[in-house]
């Protein structure tokens, strides 16, 4: 394309996102305070292993390297956590609380060592905190979220028990898949080469289940990450982001019985008889309520840095959150773990906290009125306004 040809398709560009965001946010729960909720997910979960894990899958021939998440993200680090903290703690709203981050957390992870013994005929799990102790440099990580939890910057939120669909796993490593045993081996759910058009969320799809066959199998996940989440962080998680977005809504029926009351997402994949990745897409609005009560939290804005959108995340994010409040919603930015984590490579989070600094000092600028909140503190408002 010339650059004459690139000058004509940008404004066009433009206006056709301008108007996706407007049908988004046009419609469903409304409200005259400018909210900002940040939702970031994958908190608690692995992806890879460690620096030399990841060297050595790249000499191995997986190409970890195509592919964002085993490229970049990782259990966070004490120095991840505190540097991201710090900008946190430098930014106030009209109250005088500081941003906020909704950390959708993965509770527990494979316990590899214990399926390893069981020559992969059983699957064996661990609360997250466990794992933090393998790491290097991750001894002081849950005091660090303590520490945050206490200041206002950093509230869990369920995400999903293990990150993982252990079913198809599990088959996968007993057939002798060779690239999932080379992740394996390194105690990583799986590398670059496992992502595929049949396989797209690389095993990561947890509930990505069709069929009452699977219900026991759903309602004892779920129990466990409802019960461990409680016993870990001393409270119930009232809200609720499926991994990968995909689930149905025998899910959200189970999800009920644990108390869990709002559903964050941006669209949901709803697993189908079609077979394994087949799914039907469905989006929801803000406000909007299911058989069960449950809300649904919907995310409006991004900021992604790593995943493709670079230093043009900000502006990105900067005009979706003005769209947001043009039509009186509250602005919800996905952003998972991905892009504040260096301890696989130290340039990826280096890169984009200079990126949130300029994101948060934009938004004061613009709207010095907003408003940080947490997700299921959205839903209690949305809830409990008169027009609900």
């Amino acid at each position: 394309m010339n650059l004459k040809n690139s000058r004509i398709l940008q404004p066009i560009k433009k206006a056709r996102r301008e108007a996706l965001l407007s049908w988004l946010n046009f419609r469903g729960w409304s409200t005259d305070q400018k909210y900002i909720i940040f939702e970031s997910d994958d908190w608690g979960g692995i992806r890879t292993a460690s620096p030399d894990a990841y060297q050595a899958m790249i000499k191995a021939g997986d190409p970890l390297d195509k592919y964002p998440f085993p490229r970049y993200d990782a259990l966070a680090s004490e120095d991840d956590l505190e540097l991201l903290f710090e900008l946190l703690y430098g930014f106030t709203d009209i109250h005088g609380n500081h941003p906020v981050f909704t950390a959708n957390t993965t509770v527990a992870n494979p316990d590899f060592e214990k399926i390893r013994e069981s020559k992969f005929s059983a699957y064996y799990y661990e609360p997250f905190t466990e794992t933090l102790k393998k790491y290097a440099n991750h001894g002081r990580c849950f005091e660090l979220w303590k520490s945050g939890m206490t200041n206002g910057i950093f509230h869990p939120q369920l995400h999903c028990r293990e990150h993982v669909h252990i079913t198809r796993w599990l088959q996968d490593l007993q057939k002798g898949d060779k690239d999932l045993h080379r992740a394996f081996e390194h105690d990583m759910i799986s590398g670059g080469s496992s992502f595929d058009e049949n396989n797209r969320f690389a095993y990561m799809d947890a509930f990505n289940y069709y069929g009452l066959e699977y219900d026991a199998l759903l309602e004892s996940i779920i129990s466990d990450a409802a019960n461990l989440f409680a016993s870990i962080f001393g409270y119930k998680s009232r809200s609720f982001v499926p991994s990968c977005y995909v689930w149905n809504s025998r899910l959200e029926s189970i999800l009920a019985m644990h108390d869990i009351e709002f559903i964050q997402g941006r669209y949901q994949l709803i697993p189908t008889e079609r077979g394994y990745g087949q799914f039907d897409e469905k989006k929801h609005i803000i406000g909007e309520k299911n058989d069960n009560n449950q809300r649904y939290l919907v995310r409006n804005c991004t900021f992604e840095p790593s995943l493709g959108y670079g230093s043009a995340a900000v502006d990105l994010c900067l005009a979706e959150i003005s769209n947001a409040f043009r039509w009186k919603k509250p602005a919800t930015i996905g952003t998972h773990r991905v892009n504040y984590v260096g301890y696989i490579d130290r340039s990826n989070r280096d890169h984009n906290l200079p990126l949130l600094q300029q994101l948060l000092t934009q938004i004061m600028a613009c709207w010095p009125d907003v408003q940080f909140i947490t997700s299921d503190a959205l839903g209690t408002i949305l809830a409990g306004s008169e027009l609900n």
